[in-house]
């Protein structure tokens, strides 16, 4: 919530930007590069460059930059080389962007992690789409999916199945006028966070075993 307080605006929550590091009393995830965050302008209207990573945008921008550039599967840089082939005189779309966008993109980071994942130190899976995102999130929201995570999550993340559900229907439930925020976000996560838990042995430990389970 310090991001909202201090007017910052973090638009690239994925993936590659989240890191999760031990400082002697238990993990601690963090958000990096925050030296592309933008500050809160007027009108929250951005250029199209910097507002995200594709799989991890919110259903909302991946619209917007579909109607912009004609293919919701266009990057920034797609839109930089289309300007430069014509006149370098056209000023880049404008996007909205707000908070409640980025807690959207936290979500799907959340959920990649329970889908694509094996469990801590565990091999990754194929998640090949056949869809454009823009496509896949719109339906998502709005048709009732649980169903889906539940089918999609791995099982050592079965525990986080009723924080994902009801993080859905944060989402779901809101219309334009009633975003989601960072205060009903917190709370849901340390709801849950209160459940999990407390005595589930280390990541090191639960590869352990699983090597051992393994040998001849």
């Amino acid at each position: 919530m310090a991001v909202e307080e201090r007017g910052i605006l973090h638009h690239d929550c994925s993936l590659n930007n989240a890191m999760i590091w031990d400082d002697g009393d238990g993990g601690q995830g963090t958000l990096i590069d925050w030296e592309f965050t933008m500050r809160i302008v007027p009108g929250l209207k951005y250029a199209i460059g910097g507002t995200g990573t594709l799989p991890f945008m919110s259903h909302s921008l991946l619209w917007q930059l579909s109607e912009a550039v004609g293919n919701s599967v266009t990057s920034a840089r797609s839109w930089k080389m289309k300007v430069a082939t014509h006149s370098l005189a056209t000023p880049p779309p404008l996007v909205l962007h707000h908070y409640h966008d980025d807690l959207e993109s936290l979500f799907y980071l959340f959920v990649c992690i329970c889908i694509r994942f094996r469990g801590p130190l565990g091999v990754e899976r194929d998640l090949t789409a056949d869809k454009s995102p823009s496509d896949v999130k719109t339906s998502f929201f709005f048709h009732p999916n649980t169903h889906k995570l539940q089918q999609q999550f791995h099982p050592y993340f079965t525990s986080l199945l009723p924080l994902a559900n009801q993080w859905y229907e944060l989402i779901r439930n809101k219309g334009p006028s009633s975003a989601v925020t960072f205060r009903e976000v917190f709370d849901l996560l340390e709801m849950h966070l209160d459940l999990l838990p407390k005595d589930e042995p280390s990541p090191e430990l639960l590869f352990a075993r699983k090597v051992i389970a393994a040998l001849p």
